[in-house]
């Protein structure tokens, strides 16, 4: 494994001269460190477990007179992980891969993208970067751009599970059977998963709202009735995200509703932020309100979960991510519904302190999930250069002790 990424990389280093003749170019470097403490609830009262993570990226950019493409490496690293190489007799692994690799070119007005890449939608609600995780997100597909009069369109389709790669991949682990992978019912379509969406951003004349986007998502799966003929299952997920601004107030909201033929399930996020000048270290102060439905386990012939497969929920629900309220992977689990303020300090020296509570509960009368202070503190040493440490406190409901996170990363972008 290692062989095969060293030759990738060795291949991307010693071949780019050879492209850049004819093509304009440019290089970036993107690397965090990041300590934190070890959440797992295995960890013995008064013992202390730490871990140690490193994420680095290399992006590589050609620009063409027709078409440009782009290269992100990115190496994903558990300081100390035994398939580092350094103990003898295990199995030498390296996380090296292509974070992204695409490229892009013109077609009448539009712009065509193919490949692996990222895709963060609005506020990355439904499908972000997962920025704070060591391996981020990124997708297989097509990705078409155009300019309109009235806004912007993006249309996509991505590939999340190819049906023959996941098969080969269980024949080589014994199952399924060569018998199986022979089946023609498996060698269908219906067995893929994947993502066909729309994702339209306005262009307002009226200033006090300079956004408003409409999107429209398909979210394409295998029947789990394997008695039944192989079928795809779809679920459907519509919904609008504004901003607004009047003076020094702003608004942000989302709401979308999400159906199939199982399926029916809603979102809606209302956040109204106040830009201060009356308190010289107070930046601004947010009020926010979470909704996501839950499963009502009195329909059986329904699931009333929303589903926030591919957001970034790290982003919205604290930094200790209680698995009670974060994830929501799929469409049974009980919801959420949350309240929360955030406070914006200028803190020292080109230093930002963010303070934030959160209240969590889910959708049955009384039914509290706990209660989380985070405290985070960024300070920028340059453009290249970026500090940020941070603090979480969470209460779980009906505990005595609250549960404690820290982490402290180190970030570089040249």
């Amino acid at each position: 494994m290692i062989r095969k990424n060293t030759l990738l990389l060795l291949t991307v280093i010693f071949v780019s001269p050879c492209v850049l003749v004819s093509s304009e170019y440019d290089w970036s470097v993107d690397m965090r460190y990041r300590l934190e403490n070890d959440k797992s609830a295995l960890v013995l009262p008064g013992k202390q477990s730490s871990i140690n993570t490193l994420r680095s990226r290399i992006g590589l950019r050609f620009i063409g007179a027709t078409a440009s493409a782009h290269f992100t490496i990115q190496d994903s690293r558990l300081f100390g992980d035994f398939r580092n190489g350094l103990i003898d007799n295990k199995s030498v692994w390296s996380y090296t891969s292509l974070h992204q690799a695409y490229f892009h070119f013109r077609y009448r007005k539009q712009l065509v993208q193919l490949g692996r890449f990222e895709l963060p939608l609005g506020k990355q609600r439904l499908m972000g970067r997962a920025g704070w995780s060591l391996y981020g997100r990124s997708f297989e597909g097509v990705l078409i751009k155009s300019k309109h009069r009235i806004g912007d369109l993006q249309i996509f389709t991505l590939s999340v599970n190819e049906g023959q790669s996941y098969l080969k991949n269980q024949h080589l682990s014994g199952l399924p059977s060569s018998q199986d992978i022979d089946n023609p019912n498996l060698h269908n379509d219906q067995l893929d998963t994947g993502i066909r969406g729309a994702y339209f951003s306005m262009k307002m004349k009226n200033r006090n709202i300079p956004t408003v986007e409409l999107y429209a998502l398909d979210f394409r799966s295998p029947n789990e009735d394997t008695s039944s003929t192989p079928a795809a299952q779809h679920t459907y997920t519509t919904g609008l995200r504004t901003e607004a601004l009047y003076n020094s107030f702003s608004f942000e909201g989302e709401t979308a509703i999400q159906s199939g033929e199982t399926i029916f399930g809603s979102l809606l996020s209302l956040n109204l932020k106040y830009k201060t000048d009356i308190i010289y270290w107070l930046k601004s102060i947010t009020l926010g309100f979470e909704y996501i439905s839950g499963d009502d386990s009195t329909t059986l012939d329904k699931a009333e979960g929303f589903s926030k497969l591919f957001g970034s929920s790290h982003r919205f629900h604290g930094f200790y991510d209680y698995s009670l309220n974060s994830g929501f992977k799929d469409n049974n689990h009980n919801g959420l519904i949350e309240f929360n303020f955030k406070a914006n300090i200028d803190f020292f020296r080109e230093s930002d302190m963010l303070f934030s509570f959160h209240s969590f509960s889910n959708q049955s009368p009384g039914n509290a999930i706990g209660q989380e202070i985070d405290i985070t503190l960024n300070k920028k040493v340059s453009s290249e250069l970026s500090f940020n440490q941070g603090l979480a406190l969470y209460m779980p409901s009906g505990a005595k002790n609250p549960l404690l996170f820290l982490h402290f990363s180190v970030s570089a972008k040249l």
